[in-house]
């Protein structure tokens, strides 16, 4: 599966571990994920690690449950099942020696289901005047996450409750097609349309959203 390439969003702290009696002096590292302690199944995490007294070329890296790439203090971790992940941190000292400086543990969880939304509306009921709709006649996928995941709109329904007469418009893509704006004109204040099987598409493949349910004001 393809990697995810953007800057995350999120400043990370990283913490410090003394290490393990292996090592004969006081050394620290610092193993940092940069999804603040969490990896995501699916996608390949972007993990720093910098240790106190070693060159970034001196490291070297191992992972259970999750395979890793990469060097010099910049890695690729992609986690291979759910539960926990051990990083175990070791350096090549000025003696030629390799030692081990210590061990991070990291919690994997799966990509958590993104949330439809119309505008900026996130809820699953909306009440909007009937103006902010057809200005923000799409539908969007919003992802609290600490990084940015693309998620693309394939398909969804739209049933409207006018008066006695309800009508339902298929759409493809994100944006109300023009017979669903044309029906949203004729409606008046207090009716409601629901917007129901949002499929999208995501890193992870196909999924469905919960409906959103929309009053005119």
């Amino acid at each position: 599966m393809k990697a995810l390439t953007k800057e995350m969003i999120v400043i990370l702290f990283a913490i410090l571990i003394h290490f393990q009696s292996y090592s004969q002096t006081d050394k620290k590292f610092v193993a940092s994920a940069d999804n603040l302690k969490i990896l995501y199944l699916g996608i390949d995490n972007p993990v720093s690690i910098a240790a106190e007294g070693f060159s970034s070329d001196k490291l070297k890296v191992t992972i259970s449950n999750a395979s890793i790439s990469g060097s010099n203090g910049k890695y690729m971790v992609k986690p291979a099942g759910s539960g926990i992940a051990v990083l175990n941190l070791m350096a090549v000292n000025k003696q030629g020696e390799t030692i081990k400086l210590g061990s991070d543990t990291f919690l994997i969880k799966r990509i958590p289901s993104p949330v439809a939304c119309i505008g900026n509306y996130k809820d699953a009921n909306v009440s909007i005047s009937k103006d902010e709709l057809l200005k923000n006649a799409k539908v969007d996928i919003f992802t609290d996450l600490p990084f940015e995941l693309k998620a693309e709109v394939v398909s969804y329904v739209c049933v409207f409750k006018h008066g006695d007469e309800i009508s339902k418009f298929s759409v493809s893509g994100s944006k109300f097609s023009q017979e669903a704006k044309n029906m949203i004109n004729k409606m008046n204040s207090g009716e409601v349309i629901f917007v129901e099987d949002i499929k999208y598409k995501t890193i992870d493949g196909i999924r469905y959203a919960p409906q959103i349910i929309v009053r005119l004001l």
